[in-house]
């Protein structure tokens, strides 16, 4: 059985376009400064690219970028548990991008604190489920 992955995260890229770590990409904005900001020790590598199995989880991710994209991914290379979501996120050297979900997810009209009190209610739900 195949997982559906989607990853929350820069606009504009389009189905065959390929997720690259921070590291590699250059990416200056991240979830890590948001983890990094509220002294959360995880979410803060940079040297891989986090996916998620349940939708709402990357749409939070999206918002928190300015004017973010949710895209379905499939993970390229191998595939690692993120050890601070297990079962909801993985860690993957690069990804390819399968379809664009939201061009835009608008952050306006919600606060951060409240897209990651989204992001962790469902990740709360999917554990449970």
């Amino acid at each position: 059985m195949s997982e559906t992955w989607y990853h929350g995260g820069y606009p504009g890229l389009a189905p065959g376009d390929i997720l690259l770590p921070p590291d590699e990409s250059g990416a200056t904005h991240t979830l890590s400064q948001y983890a990094q900001r509220l002294g959360a020790p995880h979410g803060t590598r940079r040297d891989c690219v986090y996916l998620t199995n349940v939708q709402q989880v990357a749409r939070a991710h999206a918002a928190m970028y300015p004017d973010g994209a949710l895209y379905e991914c499939e993970p390229d290379g191998s595939v690692e548990p993120d050890p601070d979501a297990p079962g909801l996120s993985v860690m993957v050297e690069r990804a390819r991008i399968v379809a664009v979900v939201r061009p835009r997810v608008v952050f306006a009209h919600r606060t951060p604190e409240s897209w990651i009190r989204l992001m962790v209610t469902a990740a709360e739900k999917a554990v449970r489920s």
